[in-house]
C-alpha cells in the first residue's frame, strides 16, 4: 500500500489540505494523464480535482497541525451551544480504530443529518461520510458526552487544587 501523499492547495483564497488519491480508476488514470490529480479533503467529506502544479507537498506536522486547528475551532464553537441536537453541533462515536467525528448539518422533529469531519482517519460504518439517525440516539449521545466532560473537567480541577 502506498504512503499517503499529504498536500495543499489555493481555492479561491482558501487554502485547503488533503492526501492524493491512489485509487485504481479510470478516472484518476484520464486525470493523470492531463496533469491534474484527484485529492481529497482532509477535513471534508469532497474530492478536488487540481492541476499538479497547484498543489504543495507538505509535512505531516504541517498537516497534523491544520487538522488540530481545525478541530478545535470546531470544537470551541460546539462547546458553546447548548447540549442538545442544534445545526453545528459536534458529535463523536467511538470506533474500532478509536474516535470519529460527525458535525450536525440539519435537524427535524425525529431526525438528524450528520455529516463526517476528519479530525481523524475514522469513520463510522453506517454512517460513512454522512447520514441521518434517530434524534433520540442523537441527543444520548451528546448528553453521555457532556456529562463526561464535565466529570472530567472537576477531577481535573479537584487534582489540580489537591
Amino acid at each position: 500500500m502506498k504512503q499517503q501523499k499529504l498536500v495543499k492547495f489555493n481555492d479561491k483564497g482558501i487554502i485547503h489540505y488533503g492526501h492524493i488519491s491512489w485509487e485504481r480508476t479510470k478516472q484518476v488514470r484520464e486525470l493523470a494523464l492531463d496533469d491534474k490529480l484527484l485529492v481529497i479533503d482532509a477535513i471534508y467529506p469532497q474530492r478536488w480535482i487540481i492541476e499538479k502544479k497547484n498543489i504543495v507537498n507538505v509535512s505531516f506536522d504541517e498537516y497534523d497541525s491544520f487538522i488540530l486547528e481545525k478541530f478545535q475551532q470546531a470544537k470551541d464553537k460546539s462547546d458553546v451551544l447548548p447540549a442538545e441536537c442544534v445545526v453545528g453541533k459536534l458529535v463523536k462515536f467511538n470506533t474500532i480504530d478509536g474516535l470519529s467525528w460527525y458535525k450536525i448539518i440539519r435537524v427535524n422533529k425525529t431526525r438528524v443529518a450528520l455529516e463526517w469531519r476528519g479530525y481523524t482517519s475514522n469513520l463510522e460504518p453506517v454512517l460513512g461520510y454522512g447520514g441521518t439517525m434517530n434524534k433520540q440516539r442523537c441527543q444520548g449521545l451528546i448528553e453521555e458526552d457532556s456529562k463526561l466532560e464535565r466529570l472530567f473537567n472537576d477531577s481535573a480541577r479537584e487534582n489540580h487544587n489537591a
